[in-house]
């Protein structure tokens, strides 16, 4: 497996590919020239994960179209609402988008909505959740089991 971090910095390129099993390429993620160096065509998958959101959906969508099987952009931006997105999603065919703001309110959300829940887990574009609590005999509920 190979791993790319794109950065401005060489020296933080060779710190990593010093430490870990990686090959480093300094370059933009939006230059199809480094894109190439890296192997971008025989990737399984792209993860642009930079923090600027129209550099990540570029480069993703310039991975795709160069042969990358996936590409996943971390988008955060609250202008790109959910309808903008999937229409976005769509026109650069990303795999996902993942915005990490609203991953962790999600799962705040499910902790307080739920306390008593030792997990909670989602199905069907969040139109379904399965809920694990633990038993207690002593609940009226219970006597069902």
């Amino acid at each position: 497996m190979k791993w790319w971090r794109w950065t401005a910095t060489p020296d933080a390129i060779t710190d990593i590919t010093n430490v870990y099993d990686a090959m480093g390429v300094c370059g933009s993620a939006a230059d199809c020239d480094a894109l190439a160096e890296a192997g971008v065509e025989k990737a399984d998958l792209f993860v642009a994960a930079t923090d600027a959101d129209e550099l990540n959906m570029l480069s993703c969508f310039l991975a795709k179209r160069m042969g990358a099987a996936h590409a996943i952009a971390r988008i955060r931006k609250p202008e790109y609402n959910d309808q903008n997105l999937s229409f976005m999603r769509q026109q650069l065919d990303l795999s996902m988008s993942i915005n990490p703001e609203q991953l962790a309110a999600q799962e705040l959300f499910k902790v307080l909505k739920l306390p008593s829940a030792m997990t909670v887990e989602t199905f069907s574009r969040r139109n379904f959740e399965m809920v694990g609590c633990v038993c207690v005999p002593s609940l009226p509920w219970t006597d069902c089991l």
